[in-house]
């Protein structure tokens, strides 16, 4: 996911000029200026072909394609999983396979209107094979399963999506269009196409068997490209979100209108667009930033300036404003919807002026490549805000006229945004998982943005912040199993100072352990390093600390100080294999 050559940026009056695909030309000399925000809008995600559906044991596809730790559980109100480092495809799965499970457990039957054994999604489109071929075991399961799905995915422009074809071949029932249906119809399919005046754009999915409903939604897709794309996922089992959601999922199904609700005390609030009224998720968005006294830290697949409801300010102004306030504000984007190029800078669509009319407002801006495949991206839809009370915005919707609509227009697509109050939710773990995120994505692409726009390299941003007096600090404790090394002892050595810098200050972190648990290793006080701080580091095996070096065989490890997944917020722990 590297770049190892890429051009340097053009100004903006020598690039080429492209058809542009939005609904107006954005005047670049005033970063304040917007009449309202149709202005700029997304251009189409990325898509292509994968290959013909079937039985998929394994695709082989890295990290997101991980069984979960042992003893792992998904359990609590909300948890966040990260691609494509992290186990998302197979929480989608477990939680799929938790509801067949159920089903399978239960000799009662049930009509599709009283089977309380559901599976339900609201998706833009479908095309992961094991979540396919997992659906397909729940119908045979007796399970009631449901995709709405986006029409065009099933059309003529997506011939690659055979999704929808191999599920109608397995005894779905298929709808490609929701006109004309009745409202039996619309109960009993399994699958229908929705049409909505922009994409259906939701990344919902429903898990319900007797006493248990768990929701996941997020900025991933249930798609092959969440193996390589940086993405984010949701497991949510706060009743009063679960809720919401649900009810938005019928109001889609049956064409009509959510009623957005906010709680002002609420350690959660979700806000839907598209088919919404009431609060308006694109206001509470500018709200939040009006607010923020501290930082700023957007990381947003596909940005444009935007007007709301309420809010006198567009994005691009609010912005400057905080800057002139002296709030850190930064920008992760990608580069293919700011500069309208493809994976190898070919320009494919007109470069859209947002990035730089926030550059010209003070605000630094990294626009990144995920090279990975032509239809992989940095594809988050979040922002982070706040060190000392982290409050984050994270969801399916673009920032966009398309995904929040404007001053004046409501959003096209239809969409959904969480506002979390992570002190609230869960002593900040949440809070802190999404900023050391936002600096791991920053420190994956930022070389990028020295290169082409020459920005400050990732070392420079993250000594800024961690300047700071009150940047949080995070315990990191090692556990290692499989450590069978004799009348040795394990050690941890790495590049920062707590791990020895590579035995320039000393050898590095003794682990113990005892009788009972050998050949498993710990330590025994954590590392204290600043939130989000990348290191690199590796096992070794010694009678001394200066004696002879064993090193395991592996490659050298990246760390991150920060919470992982399945961590409390009492307790950060990095978990590994003697190699």
């Amino acid at each position: 996911m590297t770049v190892n050559t890429l051009p340097l940026k053009m100004p903006r009056a020598c690039r080429p000029c492209f058809a542009l695909f939005a609904l107006g030309a954005i005047a670049c000399s005033d970063p304040a200026s917007i009449d309202d925000a149709q202005d700029g809008d997304e251009y189409p995600e990325a898509v292509g072909p994968i290959e013909d559906y079937g039985k998929a044991d394994s695709t082989g596809m890295g990290a997101a394609h991980k069984p979960l730790p042992e003893g792992a559980s998904l359990d609590g109100n909300f948890r966040v999983f990260y691609g494509p480092h992290e186990p998302m495809m197979a929480v989608e799965l477990e939680l799929l396979n938790q509801v067949i499970d159920a089903r399978r457990a239960d000799p009662r039957t049930f009509s599709n209107a009283d089977n309380p054994y559901r599976i339900r999604y609201a998706v833009y489109n479908l095309r992961a094979r094991e979540v396919v071929d997992a659906l397909g075991k729940a119908k045979k399961a007796n399970v009631f399963v449901q995709v709405l799905v986006d029409w065009r995915q099933m059309g003529p422009d997506y011939p690659w999506n055979t999704a929808y074809d191999y599920l109608e071949k397995k005894g779905f029932t298929v709808y490609r269009h929701q006109k004309g249906l009745t409202e039996t119809q619309r109960r009993e399919a399994n699958v229908i196409g929705v049409e909505v005046k922009g994409y259906m754009h939701l990344k919902t999915r429903l898990f319900e068997h007797p006493g248990n409903t768990v929701l996941i939604t997020g900025s991933a897709n249930p798609g092959e490209n969440v193996a390589f794309s940086d993405d984010s996922l949701h497991v949510v089992r706060e009743p009063r979100i679960v809720d919401a959601f649900a009810r938005c999922y019928d109001a889609i199904l049956f064409g009509q209108r959510v009623v957005n609700e906010w709680e002002e005390e609420a350690p959660i609030n979700a806000l839907f667009s598209g088919n919404a009224t009431g609060v308006s998720a694109g206001t509470q968005i500018l709200r939040w930033f009006e607010q923020e006294q501290e930082q700023i830290l957007i990381n947003v697949f596909s940005l444009r300036d935007f007007t709301a409801k309420d809010v006198s300010d567009s994005l691009v102004s609010l912005l400057k404003r905080k800057v002139e306030q002296g709030v850190p504000v930064y920008v992760i984007t990608d580069r293919k919807q700011s500069d309208g190029v493809d994976e190898n800078m070919k320009q494919v669509n007109s470069d859209e002026p947002t990035d730089d009319r926030l550059r010209q407002a003070g605000v630094k801006v990294y626009e990144t490549l995920n090279t990975a495949s032509p239809f992989t991206a940095m594809h988050h839809k979040a922002a982070v805000l706040g060190r000392s009370r982290i409050r984050v915005i994270s969801g399916s919707a673009n920032w966009s006229f398309s995904g929040l609509g404007s001053r004046t227009e409501p959003a096209k697509n239809l969409e959904s945004v969480l506002f979390l109050d992570t002190q609230r939710l869960d002593d900040g773990l949440t809070g802190r998982r999404y900023l050391a995120n936002w600096f791991r994505i920053l420190n994956v692409y930022a070389h990028q943005g020295v290169q082409i726009d020459h920005e400050a390299p990732f070392s420079d941003v993250f000594a800024q912040f961690t300047g700071t007096q009150d940047w949080p600090q995070e315990s990191l404790w090692f556990d290692v199993r499989d450590g069978d090394v004799g009348d040795n002892r394990i050690f941890v050595a790495g590049d920062v100072s707590a791990l020895g810098a590579w035995g320039a200050q000393h050898s590095g972190l003794p682990l113990v352990t005892d009788e009972q648990n050998y050949p498993r290793w710990w330590s025994e006080d954590p590392v204290e390093l600043p939130l989000g701080a990348p290191f690199v580091w590796r096992l070794w095996a010694g009678a001394s600390e200066t004696g002879k070096k064993t090193w395991e065989k592996t490659k050298n490890r990246n760390g991150l100080a920060g919470p992982g997944p399945f961590d409390t917020p009492s307790k950060v722990v990095i978990d590994a294999q003697w190699q």
